[in-house]
């Protein structure tokens, strides 16, 4: 029992006595020094001089090859449609190709019974106007001879004065002349042709339906001549003008050469973006409507801007620069971003811009500079 009292008065002796000796040592140093010795402690950064300049421009951008001409065509009247061509998607056809035809056998039928009541109506008149308008006659007969049931009418004779015209007019000559006109330019609806040429991207419609006016038959596109939609950064259309060379690829090694022929005077409002519409003119490789490409279009320059890293950046719109061997923030103004630097305002010449990320770096502290390569 006197033993282990003895031990125990033993380790607390001890314990004072080790206590007492770093007490006596100092012990940690109070924060206040820690904080001035955190303060003097320099920061190694890597910087670089800058200077403004007029620095070209690239403004790049991701958009979809689309065809100049796509549309719908549609029935204009009423029947049974018989192809032209197969209506199936992918098929191809020229310009001037007959497409659909609809059934106008009755509308044919009608419209030459029409022209040979009229051709009643001007035998009806000739013999009057020998009489009352014997200078006028030779040519409304003349005109009389021209009509052709199963062609359009011939221009019609122009009257010599006010007294023939109104005899003309009170015969209906000049109303059924011009609703057989109507006619003859609505038979001409019964048969649709190709504007250009094309291929079918779409059919909503076969051999032997019935269509009405308004019911789409086929969705056409134009071959040969694509454009491409790329849109733009607000802050960077301006830089880009029509006429603007604009080199695309993919990642298949296509190449395409085009020019901006179109920019948008709106906004898109999901991305805040201006569409450009480019023109594509030359490619290593056939492009079909619907391909995506990238865009590099060659725009104007930037007068007094300087071009530093993106790395530079340490939030949206500040920088580091190194004055007197201390770390300063500085605003500037943010006028493109390029590839992997940025354009932008607001620097006096010869600053010291950090050109990397800095550890732990806050406004004051002194750093000491990393020469870069090229320097």
């Amino acid at each position: 029992m006197k033993a282990r009292q003895v031990i125990i008065t033993m380790v607390i002796g001890l314990l004072v006595v080790a206590i007492f000796l770093f007490a006596s040592s100092g012990g940690a140093k109070p924060s206040a020094e820690q904080g001035k010795e955190e303060a003097e402690k320099i920061l190694k950064v890597k910087a670089k001089s800058y200077s403004n300049s007029t620095q070209p421009m690239t403004v790049r951008g991701f958009g979809q090859v689309t065809s100049t001409a796509m549309i719908n065509i549609s029935a204009e009247v009423q029947g049974v449609i018989s192809s032209g061509i197969v209506l199936k998607k992918g098929t191809t056809f020229t310009k001037g190709q007959t497409l659909v035809v609809i059934r106008n056998e009755d509308v044919k039928l009608m419209l030459q019974a029409r022209k040979s009541n009229y051709l009643s109506l001007i035998t009806a008149i000739l013999p009057d106007m020998k009489l009352d308008f014997p200078a006028s006659f030779a040519k409304w007969q003349q005109f009389y001879a021209a009509i052709e049931i199963e062609k359009p009418l011939p221009p019609l004779p122009e009257a010599s004065d006010f007294k023939e015209k109104n005899f003309l007019s009170s015969r209906n000559v000049f109303t059924e002349y011009y609703s057989i006109k109507s006619e003859e330019e609505r038979l001409k609806k019964y048969v649709i042709t190709a504007p250009f040429n094309g291929s079918i991207i779409n059919a909503m419609t076969d051999d032997g339906a019935v269509v009405n006016p308004g019911s789409p038959i086929v969705s056409i596109l134009r071959d040969g001549n694509l454009e491409i939609e790329i849109p733009i950064n607000k802050m960077e259309v301006e830089q880009v003008k029509k006429g603007a060379k604009v080199h695309l690829y993919d990642e298949n090694n296509i190449t395409a050469i085009g020019k901006v022929v179109r920019i948008g005077n709106y906004i898109n409002p999901q991305t805040q973006t201006i569409p450009v519409f480019i023109e594509i003119s030359e490619s290593s490789a056939p492009l079909y409507n619907g391909i995506y490409l990238n865009a590099s279009i060659e725009a104007e320059g930037f007068e007094t801007v300087m071009e530093l890293p993106r790395k530079a950046l340490i939030s949206k719109h500040t920088i580091f620069i190194v004055v007197n061997e201390t770390l300063t923030e500085q605003v500037v103004e943010i006028v493109s971003y390029q590839k992997n630097t940025v354009f932008v305002k607001g620097l006096n010449d010869q600053v010291m811009v950090v050109i990397e990320p800095v550890i732990n770096g806050k406004e004051g502290a002194k750093v000491e500079l990393i020469k870069t390569s090229n320097d």
